[in-house]
């Protein structure tokens, strides 16, 4: 009989553990992770937001959590620090989740004979107008960071294309890379009517129309858009509702303008919250505002539950995968997206077709993908 090999060891790299897009992406590839196979540890540069209940999700599936020390405060200090790691624990795999900074990543785990290293992308070119560094210093990081990935990194990955392509540029994302999406238990969101029921009436929601959002509260989700247009949209439905479930991010904006508008009492603040399925069963409609995007979880997961979705033309047409979707200009007078409102309020949501949502991002897709990027 043959020596059993031990496992492989992977670390995978990421700013912190809020309850963010990038973070629930890197915790879902994670599960699908045999545990038979690979031993994982979760790197982070900081511990300034983390979620409880992703904690517990590490801890139980035994994932070992490293933080970079606060006191390395400069990128040759962050260098060092994470070459002498990976060397020291002698890692198979670096998966990191940290757009231009995995040049940093990518070079220190070159350095310390790492062999698969994997620099993933989830944002796009739009996202740097958010950055606090001036324009010109920040094309020069960028420029400089893209020459370290393509040198350093053996596997280029993007959620999208269009986030692969900011990443390292159109050229070589089209030559190495791979997109992998993230992926949607499509069990766990599926649409049920008693959860819905039992949900609202937690909620005290009874006949109303109830508007859903999730992700964090900040700009470029827009949330003050759905705010404005509730106050529209209660001209023509009294009995509407809106909901935000996410980390308040915005200095308190949104909630300033719900009262400026005389709509806080219609505005329903969740917080982060774990019961993301239940939510989203008690909600009539889900909208998803934001400026821009690179590949978001927020409108595939309320597909999943057979919601009818509005969405920005910032959001990539590719997330469509039910037929009751609709993309629509934040330039567009209001009184389209109210029209659309209006024609998705009455959707039987127990019809929707989910044939095409399981195809490209159920659990099973997306784990035939990551095993083949981790075995190549």
């Amino acid at each position: 009989m043959g020596e059993k090999k031990g496992k492989k060891k992977v670390v995978i790299v990421l700013d912190n553990l809020r309850r963010g897009g990038i973070e629930i992406a890197a915790l879902r590839f994670f599960e699908l992770l045999d545990s038979e196979e690979y031993e994982a540890t979760f790197l982070l540069r900081n511990l300034l937001h983390y979620d409880e209940s992703m904690v517990k999700i590490l801890e139980k599936r035994r994932a070992k959590i490293i933080v970079k020390p606060e006191s390395f405060n400069s990128y040759l200090k962050d260098y060092f620090f994470f070459k002498k790691l990976f060397k020291k624990e002698k890692y198979d795999i670096v998966h990191a989740h940290l757009l231009f900074y995995n040049g940093i990543i990518m070079r220190a785990a070159y350095k310390a004979g790492v062999g698969k290293r994997i620099a993933h992308s989830h944002a796009t070119e739009e996202n740097r107008v958010m950055g606090k560094v001036k324009k010109t210093v920040s094309d020069i990081y960028h420029a400089v960071m893209r020459v370290v990935i393509k040198k350093y990194a053996t596997d280029i990955v993007g959620c999208s294309e269009k986030a692969g392509e900011y990443m390292c540029g159109k050229r070589l994302f089209r030559e190495r890379g791979t997109v992998l999406p993230n992926y949607v238990n499509t069990d766990e969101y599926s649409f049920n009517a008693e959860r819905r029921l039992q949900k609202r009436k937690e909620l005290g929601i009874t006949n109303e129309l109830l508007v859903g959002h999730t992700g964090s509260i900040y700009w470029i989700k827009n949330q003050t858009f759905l705010v404005s247009l509730l106050a529209r949209l209660l001209e023509l439905r009294p009995d509407a509702r809106l909901m935000l479930v996410g980390e308040e991010n915005d200095g308190g904006e949104t909630r300033a303008l719900a009262e400026k508008l005389n709509v806080a009492d219609k505005v329903m603040f969740m917080g982060s919250r774990d019961d993301i399925p239940d939510l989203l069963c008690a909600m009539d409609i889900f909208m998803f505002p934001s400026r821009f995007e690179a590949l978001p979880i927020a409108p595939i997961e309320a597909q999943a539950a057979g919601l009818p979705c509005i969405v920005s033309t910032g959001v990539p047409e590719e997330i469509k995968v039910t037929d009751s979707f609709a993309r629509l200009s934040l330039d567009a007078p209001a009184e389209q997206w109210i029209e659309k409102i209006a024609e998705f309020s009455a959707f039987d949501r127990t019809k929707s077709d989910l044939t095409e949502l399981k195809a490209r991002y159920s659990a099973q897709s997306i784990a035939r993908k990551l095993n083949a990027l981790y075995e190549s």
